[in-house]
């Protein structure tokens, strides 16, 4: 998979993303890192899908495990109707898994993004894996839907959806 090189820098990657709003989300490392092309252009697919988009989260190197550790994930929030979103998106995963009718799903599954994750119900989580052991498979080959939740422990909680 291609890499992209993220730095501080005003330098666009996409349509409505620029360098920086990936190398300072919430969870900011302040390094310069490499993502795979597919998250960035993931996070065009669902911003070009749901209108406003903030990148909340990319690299954690301080993560213990993860695909954030290594700069294979990203979060993306909504700007508007967070919520109602956030539901879309499910019912977008669902229907692409029951039909394989979902443009928005085959669109991300053709750039390369494998993982989707719903995190406490208002984030969209991408992530590139490279392997994966998962009993749902696609044409692309892999394919996982998991929703995680904050319920206080060290590593909160996920569901596999489907």
């Amino acid at each position: 998979m291609e890499k992209i090189k993220i730095t501080n820098s005003i330098e666009p990657l996409t349509a409505n993303f620029r360098a920086v709003e990936f190398w300072a989300p919430k969870f900011r490392g302040r390094i310069d890192f490499e993502i795979p092309k597919c998250l960035v252009e993931g996070a065009q697919i669902i911003r070009d899908f749901f209108g406003p988009t903030l990148i909340t989260s990319t690299i954690r190197p301080k993560d213990k495990f993860g695909y954030h550790q290594s700069g294979n994930a990203i979060d993306l929030l909504p700007l508007e109707e967070t919520l109602v979103n956030i539901k879309k998106f499910e019912n977008e995963c669902r229907l692409y898994q029951s039909s394989k009718n979902s443009e928005l799903i085959i669109k991300l599954r053709e750039v390369g993004v494998e993982g989707f994750l719903i995190e406490s119900s208002n984030c969209i989580h991408l992530d590139f894996r490279n392997q994966v052991n998962c009993a749902s498979t696609d044409k692309f080959g892999k394919y996982i839907v998991c929703e995680w939740h904050n319920d206080g422990s060290k590593f909160g909680k996920s569901n596999v959806i489907y």
